[in-house]
């Protein structure tokens, strides 16, 4: 990525620190085109050529198939995710699912593995 277009996380985002050290301990400096709190935005700009970009593997799955490639990034980095709830209400059975989803795909090996995207 020495060089390279990219499409970086926030400065304040707790990842994007960890993708900067990584950096910085391989000498690998990309030229920073963009900076998002979102990787959803890292993909779409990834997608319209703009560059590449470490995200989240949960977020990049949908855009499988389209005109980014997706490949692993081979250093552990971690996002960390919440989901806030009401605190004096039960979730609704569309949220329950989707916590359920989510535990299951958090234990998953595919998910704990960043990704790293960049224009097929």
């Amino acid at each position: 990525m020495h060089g390279e277009a990219f499409i970086a996380l926030a400065p304040e985002d707790t990842t994007r620190r960890q993708i900067d050290a990584i950096f910085e301990t391989e000498a690998v400096k990309p030229k920073i085109v963009l900076e998002t709190p979102y990787s959803t935005t890292i993909c779409a700009m990834v997608n319209a050529g703009l560059g590449c970009g470490v995200v989240n593997p949960i977020t990049a799955e949908p855009f499988l198939g389209k005109n980014i490639v997706i490949r692993p990034f081979e250093r552990a980095v971690y996002f960390r995710t919440l989901l806030l709830l009401p605190p004096n209400r039960q979730p609704s059975k569309i949220v329950r699912d989707l916590m359920s989803e989510l535990r299951k795909h958090a234990s998953s090996d595919d998910a704990t593995m960043p990704q790293s995207v960049s224009r097929g």
